[in-house]
């Protein structure tokens, strides 16, 4: 069976809008109906979840500990091991977000972040990016959960979060992301490519 090249196609990422109809507007995100014409001439119609995305932070210890928060997760059915992580308000900086679901959850301030990767979390049908962030120079300070999250706070070594990776015992795509590009950076040293 021969393959054509890719000189031979035309390009998937060319597409155009048609329409867009908007039929949910929620707390959390919003869902549209789209009509998309592709490259290759095809009309394509889908509905697709519209959420202004989301930033995860890594806290890690001069020691090599790091702060993860354990949460119940209704859609899973489950209680998570997980990145401090939260949604990002309109138009805030992701660094920014990062800070503030830090202090809330954890209640540490960060005298520093590095910038690790950003990802789209489901780009089948929905636009959310995620950012992900580690966090040194760390300081205690107060948690302020909000009225309806029930998080607590798990302090455990850097090696066993990854191993927690490795084996399933952390599931979360962010918290699995985090995890893993922290730990490129500090085995090789690896630059993340800027934001």
């Amino acid at each position: 069976m021969s393959h054509a090249s890719s000189d031979d196609q035309p390009d998937v990422g060319a597409a155009r809008l048609l329409s867009r109809a908007f039929f949910y507007r929620g707390r959390v995100f919003e869902m549209s109906h789209d009509a998309v014409r592709l490259a290759s001439g095809a009309r394509l119609e889908m509905d697709v979840i519209h959420h202004p995305g989301g930033a995860a932070v890594l806290p890690l210890f001069d020691n090599d500990d790091v702060l993860l928060v354990r949460q119940y997760r209704h859609p899973a059915g489950q209680a998570l091991l997980e990145a401090p992580a939260g949604r990002l308000e309109l138009g805030e900086d992701p660094e920014a977000a990062a800070r503030r679901e830090l202090a809330e959850e954890t209640g540490y301030q960060a005298e520093r972040l590095t910038f690790l990767t950003k990802f789209y979390a489901l780009p089948g049908y929905s636009a959310e990016v995620l950012y992900c962030f580690l966090a040194a120079g760390l300081a205690p300070g107060t948690q302020r959960l909000d009225a309806d999250e029930d998080i607590r706070v798990v302090r455990l070594p850097f090696a066993e979060a990854l191993a927690l990776v490795y084996s399933g015992g952390i599931c979360d795509a962010k918290t699995m992301m985090t995890i893993l590009f922290a730990g490129a950076l500090r085995r090789d040293g690896a630059r993340p490519d800027k934001r």
